[in-house]
């Protein structure tokens, strides 16, 4: 933990063309929870639909620059992505933020 109220979290996922948004939403409860029991507090819940997840961030460019603005205007320092994410796309998308914070964690439901 980075400080004395933990991590503040963005929490986001990937909506395929035959998923339900509030579904999917809804699917955040259990990411929701562990992240309460390291004292996170979740900031931002995101989705983005696409066919299929960027192949080197998950996300795509333009929310991946959403990610960007809601990192620094809620000092987020970790993403957590409610999916099995390569280790690649992790390590991508976790490059793309450290030019806003260095220390800012990725994590997935892996993780």
């Amino acid at each position: 933990m980075t400080d004395k109220i933990g991590y503040r979290v963005l929490i986001g996922k990937i909506i395929g063309p035959h998923d339900h948004t509030n579904d999917e939403i809804s699917n955040f409860w259990e990411e929701e929870s562990l992240i309460n029991s390291l004292s996170g507090r979740i900031e931002k819940r995101i989705t983005q639909h696409r066919i299929t997840p960027h192949q080197a961030t998950y996300f795509g460019p333009g929310k991946l620059e959403e990610i960007k603005n809601i990192v620094v205007d809620n000092k987020i320092n970790l993403v957590v992505v409610n999916d099995v994410v390569s280790s690649g796309q992790l390590f991508r998308l976790e490059k793309e933020l450290w030019s806003i914070d260095p220390l800012i964690k990725v994590w997935d439901r892996v993780d």
